[in-house]
Formats: C-alpha cells, sequence, structure tokens
C-alpha cells in the first residue's frame, strides 16, 4: 500500500501551514510598514489557510492513514483502506475549495463574481468534510471490535 493521496494531504497542509505563517509575518510587518498596509485584508485567508488548509486537511490525511476499516474474510489489506480514486477525489474537491475560497474572498464584498466564485469555493470545501465523514465513519470503532 503507498498511501499516495493520504502523503499528498500531508504535504500540501504543510504548504499551507508555510504560506500562512508568511501572511501573518506580513500582516505583523505592516503595522509599522505602511506599504504593507493592504496585507491586513488578508486576515480572513491567514487564518483560513492554517485552521482548514493545515489544521483539517493534516487530521483528515492522518485519519485516512490511521484508520482501517474493519477486518473482513478479506485478507487483502488494500481492500481495508480508501481506495485511491476516493482518496484522491476528497483531496482534489477539498483543495481547489481551498484555494477558490483564498483567491476570492477578499475581493467578495466588492466584486459579485468573486462572492460567487469563493461560495463556489465554501461549497466544495463543505462536501470535502462530508465526503471525508463518509469515508472515516465506517472506520471508527473500539480497538480490538471485529464485530
Amino acid at each position: 500500500m503507498k498511501f499516495k493521496y493520504q502523503r499528498l494531504m500531508l504535504k500540501t497542509s504543510l504548504i499551507y501551514l508555510v504560506i500562512g505563517i508568511i501572511i501573518g509575518f506580513l500582516m505583523f510587518l505592516s503595522y509599522q510598514i505602511k506599504e504593507l498596509s493592504w496585507i491586513y485584508s488578508l486576515r480572513v485567508v491567514h487564518t483560513h489557510l492554517i485552521l482548514v488548509g493545515f489544521v483539517i486537511q493534516m487530521i483528515m490525511g492522518v485519519a485516512l492513514w490511521m484508520f482501517p476499516q474493519k477486518p473482513t474474510k478479506q485478507t487483502d489489506i488494500e481492500k481495508r483502506f480508501t481506495s485511491e480514486k476516493e482518496g484522491l477525489i476528497l483531496y482534489f474537491i477539498f483543495n481547489i475549495g481551498i484555494i477558490l475560497r483564498s483567491l476570492f474572498e477578499p475581493f467578495s464584498k466588492f466584486n459579485l463574481f468573486a462572492f460567487y466564485i469563493a461560495l463556489f469555493g465554501i461549497i466544495l470545501q463543505i462536501i470535502g468534510i462530508f465526503y471525508f465523514l463518509m469515508l472515516i465513519y465506517p472506520r471508527i470503532r473500539k480497538p480490538g471490535e471485529f464485530k
């Protein structure tokens, strides 16, 4: 088992952390450097990238990696984990949502097109979260439970 999509989720979450930290650092500098005052308008993006892009995606990647499905008579370990196709669908839905929201939300107050693109990104994130819940819910059980 290669755990391809899980590693992709974890690495992508680290990229969001770095971008979020850089935006936060620039926001801090903007208190004294007036030329950076525009960056403070990205505070929602900063928070979103760290909380959703990093934390939530890290949790999803680790959970899908660490919690196999209940054992069955099927001995093939590949059958006990989410398929690569399902994992990549989750990855792309969730990350397209994060990217669209991050890019367009700062402009959504002033531009109706940006508002709808950001809204679409939010909807994709919600779909991604519910898809993740559908994938992970059957895996949550007491340790040693085989029924």
